[in-house]
């Protein structure tokens, strides 16, 4: 931890490091505020090592979530077998069992969204999310819980679950399933 200076802070996040174990020497509570950080602090020299890759297209990170794009099966396949060995041996960590390697052109669902070529779209996750955040300040709309600036701060906060997606489809026939109320 060189980039922290000072014993209060040092012992601060050696507090945060040690509240929590999903296993012995093991996790930190997901959805932490210092989650995030942690990752990315930890991980920077894996973005690092995936740029200078010349096989490695493109990538992108989030948290502990890699995908990265390659011009041929043999190319990402040996890709993973660097990043597997260089996890293992420098962070000392193991990549979920779960890997899939694809052509593009058959999308991938990640953070959330399907992303396809020339096209995101909502993961069914994130489609149900939003339903359920709509009906849920709906509900306190109606149980005289907020008022109605209230729930057009709610509304719009929901509408950003679908942000900067090709979802307007979707929307239309969820509003058609699923009306707004009248306010």
């Amino acid at each position: 931890m060189c980039r922290f200076k000072g014993a209060e802070c040092e012992a601060q996040l050696q507090r945060i490091l040690t509240c929590y174990e999903s296993s012995p020497q093991c996790g930190l509570p997901i959805g932490s505020l210092t989650s995030q950080y942690f990752a990315n602090y930890y991980l920077d020299a894996l973005d690092r090592l995936l740029a200078d890759l010349p096989a490695v297209r493109a990538h992108i990170r989030y948290m502990d979530d890699a995908i990265w794009w390659c011009d041929s099966h043999e190319a990402a396949q040996i890709t993973l077998q660097t990043l597997r060995h260089w996890l293992q041996q420098e962070r000392g960590l193991q990549v979920k069992p779960n890997v899939q390697i694809q052509p593009s052109k058959q999308g991938v669902t990640y953070c959330g969204f399907r992303i396809l070529q020339g096209a995101i779209r909502l993961s069914r996750r994130r489609k149900r999310r939003y339903q359920q955040r709509r009906q849920y300040w709906e509900q306190l709309y109606l149980n005289g819980m907020i008022d109605t600036n209230q729930l057009q701060l709610a509304h719009a906060a929901v509408h950003a679950i679908v942000a900067g997606t090709d979802s307007l489809a979707w929307r239309q026939e969820n509003l058609r399933r699923h009306p707004p109320l009248a306010v």
